[in-house]
C-alpha cells in the first residue's frame, strides 16, 4: 500500500508541476501579447497626434509648441511622420497577425491606414477640406488593433502557445 500512494503522490506531484509550467508560458504569452498591443497603440497616438497637428487641432498644437517642439507644426514634416507612424503601427499588427495566424486584421488596418494617410494628404493639399476621412481611417487602424489583440486572446486561451506554433 505505500508504494501504491508513492506513485500516486509523485504523478500529483508531476501533474502540478506541469500546470504550473502550462501556465508559466501562458501569462509569458499574454504578457508578450500585451506589448505587442502597447507598441502598436503608440504608434495609433503618435500617428493621432500628427494628424491632430495637420488639421490644427487647437489643444495638440499648444501642447507641441509648449514641449518646444513648435518646429515640427509645417506639414512638409507632419505628414511624413503620420505615414511613418501608420506604417510602423502596420508593420507591428502584420507580425502580431501572423503570429495568430489570421491576417484578417492587418488587411482592415492596412485600408484605414490608407484612408487616413490619403484623407490627410487631401486636406494638406487643400483638395478636400473635410477631415473625416483622417479620423475614419484611424478608427478602423484602432478596431483592427483589437480585433488582433482578442484573436491573441483567443489563441492564449485556447493553448496556442508560441512553443505549440513552431511544431
Amino acid at each position: 500500500m505505500g508504494a501504491g500512494s508513492a506513485s500516486q503522490q509523485i504523478s500529483t506531484l508531476v501533474a502540478e508541476d506541469a500546470k504550473r509550467n502550462e501556465v508559466h508560458v501562458l501569462n509569458k504569452y499574454e504578457e508578450s501579447t500585451v506589448k505587442e498591443l502597447i507598441k502598436q497603440f503608440s504608434g495609433i497616438v503618435g500617428a493621432g497626434v500628427a494628424a491632430a497637428c495637420c488639421l490644427g487641432v487647437p489643444v495638440v498644437l499648444a501642447a507641441v509648441g509648449a514641449a518646444g517642439l513648435g518646429f515640427l507644426m509645417n506639414d512638409a514634416y507632419l505628414v511624413p511622420i503620420f505615414a511613418a507612424l501608420i506604417a510602423l503601427t502596420l508593420w507591428l499588427l502584420y507580425r502580431s497577425a501572423r503570429g495568430h495566424h489570421s491576417l484578417d486584421p492587418f488587411w482592415v488596418a492596412l485600408a484605414g491606414g490608407l484612408a487616413g494617410i490619403v484623407g490627410l494628404w487631401l486636406v494638406v493639399t487643400g483638395f478636400y477640406a473635410k477631415s473625416w476621412p483622417v479620423y475614419a481611417g484611424l478608427t478602423v487602424l484602432v478596431a483592427a488593433s483589437v480585433w488582433d489583440a482578442v484573436n491573441g486572446r483567443r489563441a492564449a486561451i485556447a493553448g496556442e502557445t508560441p512553443q505549440e506554433k513552431q511544431r
